[in-house]
């Protein structure tokens, strides 16, 4: 079918020709859902283009809008990589992309010494399943909310279970556009205000109170997201509420956003028009209605089941010349903190390291906390090394046993494989709690 039809061309541009068969049809016509699932996996950047293909977790469609024509002739993501240090050209990217899609770019994971691989971001292993598009063709289909708007993923937002019920009805009513800000109120009555209560800068709609008025601004950098609003007109509620919702966190960002835009809302009519006073709102709620699961990626398939192994589950000192570093690694709300101790033969310590990260799912802690014991030995300069821990999907990554890992722990387990260059002997041990 690719070389009846494709000739070539990329399937994402590929334009329908006449007398093609159904099939096809339906595949093209599945292109801009399929989309969402899709994800690109960064390495050298050559075949991504910056503008066009979803590389960027945590934003709308995963894809930038470009923010300036400074640059035009910048267009792939290798050109955002400086070629001398390796590292992302940051004052680049803040010239061409608005400074909150500019911060996702910063946390994007990039392995630079590998191709990029595009992936189905809807599965751990990033393999394209008929179910997982079922699921997504579901959550994307239009209700009567729409009312004739762009997709709005309605059925995914009423099965958030982490925030007041009147709170998200507040937010469906600011979705409407029926809340009774300045300019819709003005429509109807004469000699109202249209002003921004709070500023008196701009008429106020919903999203100039609850984005662009400078309290506002002030209360969502202030916030746990640390958005950086001023200067950026493209962000909206909808494009803001689709991409929490494209996060697998239990809800976590799209309870805290919805809390914290009826916080502005609250602290606009009740006149305490504070920061303190707003984040003491959207947090109360916050805690009030939001209870973590912390449940990780761990799904497998029969040739990849996680089996405990029958090794000694008690600790025991190493033996000359090699010592051992144990791990442990905790992940709540978005954030994580993870530890490595190094001991001897003779239970001496040699040598400790602590790391805090954030990551929207638990096996990243659960990695991350392999690679900071490989730095640690490295930086005590130990070329014989035991690194023990609970995790066996990350052992099982890194000793090579299971050979489709979660995508999402590729770049820390290609950062180790590079680290291990440093080692004359480096083993990978599980060890149950």
């Amino acid at each position: 079918m690719c070389a009846k039809y494709l000739r070539g061309h990329s399937f994402w541009d590929v334009k329908k020709i006449r007398c093609c068969s159904t099939t096809w049809v339906a595949m093209l016509d599945s292109r801009d859902c399929i989309k969402k699932g899709c994800v690109w996996l960064v390495g050298t950047g050559e075949a991504i283009n910056i503008f066009s293909n979803p590389w960027i977790k945590g934003i709308m469609n995963s894809t930038p809008a470009r923010y300036s024509d400074t640059f035009p002739k910048v267009t792939k993501v290798k050109q955002l990589i400086d070629g001398d240090t390796k590292y992302l050209n940051m004052q680049l990217i803040q010239q061409i992309i608005n400074p909150f899609t500019a911060s996702k770019i910063q946390e994007t994971s990039i392995s630079f010494n590998f191709s990029d691989k595009l992936i189905w971001k809807l599965t751990p292993y990033g393999e394209f399943t008929s179910q997982s598009f079922q699921n997504l063709l579901m959550e994307n289909q239009g209700e009567s909310s729409n009312h004739g708007e762009a997709i709005f993923p309605w059925k995914k937002f009423w099965k958030v279970d982490k925030v007041a019920q009147k709170i998200k009805t507040f937010i469906w009513r600011d979705l409407q556009n029926n809340i009774a800000v300045g300019q819709k109120v003005g429509r109807f009555i004469e000699g109202v205000s249209v002003e921004c209560c709070i500023c008196n800068n701009a008429v106020e709609t919903i999203e100039y109170l609850l984005f662009q008025c400078d309290l506002s601004q002030a209360i969502w950098f202030a916030s746990p997201f640390g958005l950086r609003l001023q200067g950026n007109a493209e962000i909206t509620l909808p494009a803001l509420l689709q991409s929490w919702l494209q996060m697998n966190e239990n809800y976590y960002s799209i309870s805290l956003g919805m809390d914290i835009s009826w916080a502005i809302w609250k602290v606009r009519n009740e006149k305490n028009i504070t920061v303190h006073g707003a984040l003491k709102i959207a947090l109360f709620w916050f805690n009030l209605h939001y209870n973590p699961l912390a449940t990780s990626e761990t799904e497998v398939d029969e040739n990849n089941s996680l089996v405990t192994d029958e090794a000694d589950q008690s600790w025991n000192a190493p033996v000359i010349p090699f010592i051992k570093i144990n791990v442990d690694a905790t992940w709540k709300n978005g954030v994580y903190a993870c530890a490595a101790i190094a001991r001897d033969h003779n239970i001496t310590c040699l040598g400790a390291s602590t790391h805090i990260g954030r990551s929207d799912t638990p096996i990243i802690a659960q990695a991350d906390r392999f690679s900071l014991a490989v730095e640690l030995a490295i930086w005590i300069d130990m070329k014989d090394t035991i690194i023990e821990r609970d995790c066996q999907m990350v052992v099982k990554t890194l000793t090579g046993v299971l050979k489709r890992p979660p995508w999402r722990i590729r770049k820390i387990r290609d950062d180790i494989k590079d680290y291990m260059t440093n080692f004359t002997n480096c083993e990978f041990k599980f060890l149950p709690e």
